[in-house]
């Protein structure tokens, strides 16, 4: 039967994954770049600075132009923080509804062990 002492790995899951993909070095598939610097100048461009006010973000911006990697990764980091705290509610659902299904597969193989010993 699952609990939540076996199920907290999924509420921090897309923050692992986000900081796998942030950190990932720059790598080539046939001749596109990809890799963690592009992931973490897309996710200051399409996530944090249509949310900021003109003034924070331009001081953002000019942050992130000189930062370095470690800096970029930290900022990236408390990005993907954000976004698991976004994602916490969606993924508490998921959590409960396979506690639910785990207890009522264990429920009715029991009951079905009862009525065959019957």
């Amino acid at each position: 039967m699952l609990t939540w002492l076996r199920l907290w790995p999924l509420l921090v899951l897309p923050t692992f994954f986000l900081s796998l993909l942030m950190s990932l070095p720059l790598f080539e598939i046939r001749g596109v770049t990809l890799g963690g610097g592009l992931v973490r100048q897309w996710l200051l461009n399409h996530l944090v600075l249509p949310l900021a006010p003109l003034e924070q973000g331009a001081l953002l911006v000019n942050w992130f132009t000189a930062a370095g990697v470690v800096q970029e990764w930290a900022m990236a980091l408390l990005i993907a923080i954000n976004m698991n705290a976004v994602l916490l509610l969606p993924l508490y659902g998921i959590g409960q509804g396979l506690i639910k299904l785990s207890g009522w597969y264990v429920r009715t193989e029991l009951e079905l062990k009862r009525k065959g010993i019957r």
